[in-house]
């Protein structure tokens, strides 16, 4: 069994291998490269033909391709309607489009559409070939991940990586990859505070870590915090060129080339050379030869001069965003910049003059390590842990064990671990739930910053509004769950001789590959379940096929619409932008022939309708008046008629009596009915806030 270390990059790829004699090292492309681009590219041939094109052939097929695939690191287990895929669309020069399976996204590539795993396997696939030219066949793999990854990203890094062969032993955090590449050249009992940015082509982290050297070798890495953004890195500083260009061509010409895909790779791809050139000298010049045709006909170069002072104030507004990050991080985890004992630069971008200036001003020149590759460090600390993991010899009779044993199989001596990684959870996991009269709560059950995988699980009690449970399971650091990463909606339905307004005690399970196991108790009772989170994020809410998938949509968006002409003034400003753009959303998956982009948009919307406080109530009462007695819809309208004068009036506690009894009668006239329809939970969990039952805690 091969094992080595790969960094997954969203511009470059890396394999690295232990040498038992000359220690890690990265391993060349069979071109003699050590970097192998993340671009696959499709060319056709005049009869038709495509050939796929991965790595060093992929880029240097250039504007001959039909299709050049960059950056597929951006889209890894994303939703169609996230702004994210929205903005990767208006940046990225091939189309985006949904999957036809679930809400996720799809690329397409000639007459065929690939997901983002499909492609990163393709990558996966080259940089596992040329690695197998220089070390033999390759079986397993450590790949590097970001760390500010959710579940869902990491879950479809893994699903790349089976596709191309690769068994996956463990996915790392980049910033701690790095960080191991350094730790183990420090001297032995000597602590280290470590700080890693991490700048990659497509995503920024921070790591905070204390490294360890012990006096048998081994190495420890503990994250004591961490930072980041998936959608900040050197990308952008190639955009902003590439915009650059764009206003030159429509200045000088009068032609507008912003939505010419073809131009848009070829200025790319001069923005990246430009931008190499600024790390050197204070102005380059940019030629894009052939480029531009006018309206005679006419075919013209491009040519334009760009300073570096030009250049850093384009890229400024990126490069306080990551600094106001790293503050973030420190503060967060009560460091100062005096506290940190080495800075570690790592990724492509890190080697951008105003970058290191930054970083250098925050805390000092003589922190910022220059010692490790910043484009070579995170595959280097792969293949380090990949070595480690490969078992353990015995120190005294030279016995192999595996490498989760703890003392020799074959003489019992204690063994030595060569590398010990303490992860820590980069953002929180929890449910959403209803706290008062807000019913778009995260409760976090795991907070951010926990190590895992847990020694046990961490628990939360809250409390049931009905027999009918649903658990949307989130992932991210906003107080409103709905502007977190959605990674599957648990229901279940608690026996009918329990009381449907009992406390439930939810526990989450956290292993080293991020998966969730849910136990759900009912306190005082011997109900006990255990639900599994599905982690495919891109499929969480895909609904059973219709028979026609655009109905349900359709009358999703007909029935909000009812319900804003009629109660629109009682809906709250937050919740009421949030029901527009959830509107916006619904009208573009109506377009689209996808059923889990339909069924997600419509979810979101009568979630919408459902979670409208007052409004809410006030749409279900008009609803109940029409199929109640006479005597019944008199009562319920006059009830309703009351909330709303109160309502005008600003009387709250009046309202809140009057809208008490308008729901009473409501969930009269709904009686046959499972849940109480103007409950404003659906079903969900509400927060309680009693001593034990409103905070997270290890249940033993």
């Amino acid at each position: 069994m091969t094992t080595i270390g790969i960094d997954l990059g969203t511009t470059n790829s890396v394999a690295a291998a232990v040498d038992p004699a000359r220690g890690p090292e990265t391993l060349e492309t069979r071109n003699g490269n050590r970097l192998t681009p993340s671009i696959v590219a499709l060319k056709v041939a005049k009869d038709g033909a495509e050939t796929v094109a991965v790595g060093e052939p992929a880029r240097n097929l250039g504007r001959m391709a039909t299709t050049t695939i960059a950056s597929i690191k951006r889209l890894m287990g994303r939703h169609f309607t996230e702004p994210q895929v929205a903005e990767a669309q208006r940046r990225l020069d091939y189309e985006i489009v949904p999957r036809s399976d679930d809400a996720g996204v799809a690329v397409r590539m000639g007459s065929t559409t690939y997901t983002p795993a499909q492609i990163s396997s393709m990558i996966l696939g080259r940089v596992k070939q040329d690695a197998a030219s220089r070390v033999g066949e390759i079986t397993h793999a450590v790949i590097t991940v970001p760390a500010y990854f959710e579940t869902a990203q990491r879950t479809a890094t893994r699903e790349a990586a089976e596709a191309a062969g690769l068994k996956v032993r463990q996915l790392v955090n980049e910033p701690t990859a790095a960080a191991i590449a350094f730790g183990m050249r420090t001297s032995q009992d000597e602590g280290r505070r470590v700080l890693v940015y991490d700048l990659g082509g497509g995503t920024f982290d921070i790591s905070l870590l204390n490294v360890v050297r012990d006096v048998a070798g081994g190495g420890q890495f503990e994250i004591v915090g961490t930072e980041g953004d998936n959608w900040l890195g050197g990308d952008d500083f190639d955009h902003c060129i590439v915009d650059r260009i764009i206003a030159v061509v429509r200045e000088e010409y009068g032609v507008d080339v912003s939505g010419d895909r073809s131009f848009r790779g070829a200025a790319k791809t001069a923005a990246e050379l430009a931008k190499r050139d600024l790390s050197e000298f204070d102005t380059t010049e940019i030629v894009i030869p052939h480029a531009v045709k006018l309206a005679d006909g006419t075919v013209v170069n491009v040519l334009l001069d760009v300073r570096r002072d030009e250049f850093e104030a384009m890229i400024k507004p990126f490069v306080a965003r990551t600094m106001t990050l790293v503050e973030k991080v420190l503060r967060d985890n009560s460091y100062t910049p005096g506290d940190i004992t080495d800075v570690l630069l790592v990724g492509g971008a890190t080697l951008t003059p105003r970058v290191q200036e930054a970083v250098t001003a925050l805390f000092g020149a003589d922190k910022v390590r220059r010692t490790l590759n910043p484009m070579e460090c995170v595959a280097l600390g792969a293949a380090i842990l990949a070595d480690s993991l490969g078992g353990v010899e015995c120190p005294a009779c030279g016995a192999p064990n595996d490498d989760t044993a703890e003392v020799c199989a074959a003489c019992g001596q204690e063994l030595v671990r060569g590398i010990t990684v303490i992860e820590t959870t980069a953002l929180a996991v929890g449910i959403a739930a209803v706290d008062g009269e807000d019913t778009d709560v995260f409760a976090p059950i795991i907070p951010k910053g926990t190590r895992y995988p847990l020694e046990r699980p961490m628990t939360r009690r809250f409390r049931a509004s009905g027999h009918r449970i649903k658990m949307p399971v989130c992932e991210g650091e906003q107080q409103q769950a709905s502007r977190n990463a959605l990674h599957d909606i648990i229901e279940t339905r608690l026996p009918e001789h329990l009381d449907p307004n009992c406390e439930v005690e939810i526990s989450f399970e956290y292993n080293l590959n991020r998966e969730i196991i849910i136990g759900l108790t009912v306190p005082g009772t011997e109900h006990f379940e255990q639900l599994h989170v599905r982690q495919q994020g891109a499929a969480a809410g895909a609904a059973a096929p219709a028979d026609d998938p655009n109905d349900d949509l359709e009358r999703a968006i007909l029935i909000v619409d009812q319900f804003l002409q009629s109660f629109e003034r009682f809906v709250p400003k937050a919740r009421m932008r949030r029901i527009e753009q959830h509107r916006d959303e619904a009208e573009r998956a109506a377009a689209l022939p996808d059923r889990g982009t339909q069924d997600r948009a419509r979810d979101a919307l009568m979630n919408d309708l459902d979670t409208s406080g007052l409004a809410t109530v006030l749409f279900y009462a008009s609803i109940a008046a029409e199929r109640s007695t006479p005597r019944e819809a008199a009562d319920i309208r006059q009830a309703a008629e009351a909330v709303t004068e109160a309502h005008d009036s600003g009387n709250n506690a009046r309202r809140a009596q009057a809208e008490r009894i308008l729901s009473e009668l409501v969930n009269r006239a709904f009686a046959d009915e499972d849940t109480n329809v103007v409950e404003d939970t659906d079903g969900m969990l509400i927060v309680t806030h009693s001593p034990s039952a409103g905070r997270t805690q290890a249940r033993g």
